[in-house]
């Protein structure tokens, strides 16, 4: 991936500090690191169809990281016609993702 798109794609999660990406992972906090494993989700799916899933979305950072985090994602995600499938126990990441479909599993409901 050349490094402009990189960096785009970085940015566009929330991650668009040039001396945070000099850094080894393990140093970052957890919310670079939510970001980063989102932009790496993103960037090894490339625009094909297969779906990005990551389980435990959120569940490591707090709610104002959750919410930039997700509202961001929502429009890359968009924006590179990908799929995104995100497993979390936080109801409140529905409305910063705006997603086409939701499905809970402890109602048993499939809404679109």
């Amino acid at each position: 991936m050349p490094i402009k798109e990189i960096v785009a794609l970085l940015s566009s999660v929330g991650f668009s500090s040039p001396p945070a990406w000099l850094r080894p992972y393990h140093v970052l906090s957890t919310g670079q690191q939510f970001r980063v494993t989102l932009a790496s989700l993103l960037a090894d799916s490339g625009t094909g169809p297969a779906p990005v899933v990551l389980d435990e979305f959120t569940s490591t950072v707090d709610r104002t990281v959750a919410q930039i985090g997700s509202a961001a994602l929502a429009k890359t995600v968009r924006a590179r016609k990908q799929q995104f499938i995100a497993i979390t126990c936080h109801e409140d990441v529905e409305a910063w993702l705006n997603p086409d479909w939701v499905y809970r599993p402890d109602t048993n409901t499939f809404t679109w």
